[in-house]
């Protein structure tokens, strides 16, 4: 099996991303460094994953998909403990780290943004989300920001030490 070493690179003072690419030889994430700083820089890796669409996924993308324990909150893509995987805050305010794998095989997810590319929501007479088409309480965009604001932190921040956290390759019941 071929690894792939893809790459995007998000530039915080031009809000836009300046480079997606593969990396060729063992530099990684560390020779990309010497090249963008990590103040003005987010280097994100590629998964290797696929969504439900066919679109790669990447670090710092947002999944939505439907779980019948846990609802259909999104999730920001994370690289936590040597895996790929989400964060998933059941309603008792418990994180659960889910491996990326077991969500995509499994709960077949698509990718609703990332998290410098959000589209902002806009609405309409009767108070409908025209990006999402549905009510603000059901845009998936409204969700994660109350996800922020839950958490207390950006969702680039390490584990917030409130919250209990459990590994499962799968998710327990």
């Amino acid at each position: 099996m071929n690894r792939q070493f893809k790459f995007r690179i998000w530039d915080k003072e031009r809000k836009k991303y300046v480079m997606t690419g593969a990396l060729y030889g063992c530099e990684g994430v560390a020779g990309l460094s010497t090249y963008f700083n990590r103040n003005t820089h987010v280097i994100q890796q590629f998964t290797e994953l696929y969504d439900a669409k066919g679109n790669e996924i990447y670090e710092g993308d947002v999944l939505e998909f439907f779980d019948e324990d846990k609802g259909n909150e999104p999730c920001e893509v994370i690289y936590e403990l040597g895996m790929f995987g989400c964060n998933i805050i059941d309603t008792s305010n418990n994180k659960d780290f889910w491996q990326l794998y077991y969500i995509v095989t499994k709960l077949k997810p698509i990718v609703i943004g990332n998290l410098y590319e959000k589209p902002p929501c806009n609405f309409d007479h009767n108070a409908e989300c025209l990006v999402c088409d549905g009510w603000p309480s059901d845009c998936p965009f409204v969700k994660l920001s109350k996800l922020e604001i839950k958490s207390d932190k950006p969702l680039m921040a390490p584990l917030n030490t409130n919250y209990k956290l459990d590994i499962h390759d799968k998710p327990s019941n």
